[in-house]
C-alpha cells in the first residue's frame, strides 16, 4: 500500500467485530472509509468466539444487558448507545441479510450455521457492498494529531484523516492481534486509561490434588469464592479442572469479580449438589444404608461423584473404601456431606491476561460521550469495542457492546 497525502475522511483502525461494524455504519451513512487491519484478515478473533459458533448476541431485554455490565461497575454508559442499536437491532441486521439467529440456553443467540464463518462472511460482504477501503497487513504505529488531522504511521508511510475510530481491541488473545496498542494510541492522544486486567479467564492453583483432576468436567453444581472471609461470588453451571487449576463457563463468569487488586490467593469451594440440603443428603445415606446394606462405601460413591474424583474424596473424608455402608457411624456420613457440599482448595491467582476472552479496564469513560463513542479531550476520536472500561459477563454480552458502540461511533462519525 502506498503513502496517501490527501485526507481520508474516516479511518476505522481494527477489523474486529466493534470496527467492521463501525466502517457498517459510517459507510452507510455515505462516509468515505477505510478499514486497516495489521493481520493477514478481518475478525480473527471473532472466529474464536463461542468455540467457533460465534455467540454473537444475548435475547435478554437492554435493562437486563446493563445491569449484567453494571455488575462489575460501568453498565449505565450503555444506555444511549443500546437505544440506537440494541440486539433487536443486532437480529435484524443479520436475518435481513439471510442470516438467521437461533437461541440456545442462557439465552444465547448463535446462528443457525452453527458457524462464526458464516458471520465474518455476512459482515464482509457488507464491507464490500458498501465499498469500504481495507487495508489488510497495515499495522498502525504510532498516532500523532495535528489541527484538525489525525496522521496514522505505518510501515509504507503516513495516512491521514479528518476522523479516527480506535478498535483495536483489548490485551486478550495477543495472537488474534489483540496486543494493547490501542490503549497506548488513546493515551498519546490525551485519554487515561484505567488499569487493565483478565477478566473471563480460567483460574489458578498449585494444589496437587486439584492439578490430579486434570480433565474432569462438572456440571450442574456450585462455586463460591471467598476472601478473607468475604463472599465474592456464587455461580451454578459447569466447569473443568486443567493441569493449572479450573476454567470453564463458571470459572471464566467467576474471574470478573476478583476486582482490580487480587488478593494473592482466595478460598474455592465447590458443592457437588446444590440441589439437595445437608439434612437431605443425610436421609439418603441413611436410606441407602438400610436399602443396600452391604456395598461398600468407595460403591456409595460412584452414585454420587464422577468416577475420577472418587480417590480424592476418599482420602478427604477419611473413610475406608472397603468399608460396608451399614457401617457408617454419624460422624462419617457428615464428614462426607462436607465433601459433597464443600470441598475446599485455594485459587492462587488468574491466568494471565493473554488468556482471557476479555480485557477488563480500559479508555476512562468519563472522557467519552456515551451518544456517540466521540472523545471529550480529543475531537474528532471515537473509541470502541473491548478498548472501552467495559466488561461484560459470557453469554454474548461482550460481543452485543462490541457491535453497539461501534455501529453509534460509525454513525456519529460519518455525519462530523
Amino acid at each position: 500500500m502506498r503513502a496517501v497525502g490527501a485526507a481520508h475522511k474516516l479511518i476505522v483502525v481494527g477489523g474486529g467485530p466493534a470496527g467492521i461494524m463501525a466502517a457498517i455504519a459510517a459507510a452507510r451513512e455515505g462516509a468515505s472509509v477505510t478499514l486497516l487491519e495489521k493481520n493477514a484478515d478481518l475478525g480473527e478473533k471473532l472466529l474464536l468466539t463461542g468455540k467457533g459458533r460465534c455467540n454473537v448476541t444475548t435475547s435478554r431485554d437492554k435493562r437486563e444487558i446493563v445491569a449484567a455490565f453494571s455488575e462489575t461497575g460501568n453498565g449505565r454508559f450503555l444506555w444511549d448507545s443500546l437505544n440506537q442499536f440494541d440486539n433487536n437491532d443486532l437480529r435484524e441486521f443479520f436475518e435481513q441479510r439471510g442470516l438467521m439467529l437461533k437461541e440456545e440456553r442462557g439465552h444465547r443467540l448463535f446462528p443457525t450455521t452453527d458457524s462464526a464463518q458464516s458471520v465474518l462472511k455476512l459482515l464482509k460482504r457488507e464491507l464490500a457492498s458498501l465499498g469500504v477501503r481495507i487495508c489488510k497487513r497495515t499495522a498502525v504505529h504510532k498516532v500523532t494529531k495535528h489541527g484538525d488531522l489525525f496522521t496514522l504511521h505505518v510501515s509504507s508511510g503516513n495516512l491521514t484523516a479528518s476522523r479516527l475510530i480506535l478498535a483495536t481491541g483489548g490485551k486478550s488473545y495477543p495472537q488474534t492481534g489483540s496486543t494493547g496498542d490501542g490503549f497506548n494510541f488513546a493515551r498519546k492522544l490525551g485519554h487515561h486509561v484505567t488499569p487493565l486486567r483478565a477478566a473471563l479467564v480460567p483460574l489458578e492453583s498449585r494444589e496437587r490434588k486439584i492439578r490430579r483432576l486434570q480433565g474432569l468436567g462438572l456440571k450442574n453444581i456450585t462455586l463460591s469464592l471467598w476472601s478473607g472471609g468475604q463472599l465474592l461470588t456464587r455461580q451454578f453451571g459447569e466447569m473443568l479442572f486443567t493441569h493449572f487449576g479450573i476454567s470453564g463457563p463458571i470459572v471464566l463468569e467467576a474471574s470478573r469479580f476478583l476486582g482490580r487488586d487480587f488478593p494473592g490467593s482466595m478460598a474455592a469451594q465447590i458443592d457437588f449438589k446444590p440441589a439437595r440440603s445437608a439434612e437431605q443428603l443425610d436421609a439418603r445415606l441413611l436410606r441407602e444404608s438400610v436399602e443396600s446394606p452391604h456395598i461398600n462405601y468407595r460403591t456409595l460413591l460412584t452414585h454420587l461423584l464422577p468416577k475420577k474424583i472418587i480417590p480424592l474424596a476418599i482420602r478427604e473424608t477419611e473413610v475406608a473404601a472397603a468399608k460396608k455402608i451399614s457401617q457408617l457411624g454419624r460422624e462419617e456420613r457428615q464428614r462426607l456431606i462436607s465433601f459433597l457440599k464443600g470441598f475446599r482448595f485455594t485459587v492462587s491467582g488468574p491466568r494471565p491476561i493473554e488468556w482471557a476472552i476479555v480485557t477488563a479496564g480500559g479508555a476512562d469513560l468519563a472522557e467519552i460521550e456515551p451518544k456517540t463513542m466521540q472523545s471529550l479531550v480529543c475531537s474528532g476520536l471515537f473509541i470502541v469495542g473491548e478498548l472501552l472500561d467495559l466488561d461484560g459477563p459470557t453469554g454474548g454480552f461482550n460481543l452485543q457492546m462490541c457491535f453497539t458502540t461501534g455501529y453509534v461511533a460509525g454513525r456519529a462519525a460519518a455525519g462530523g
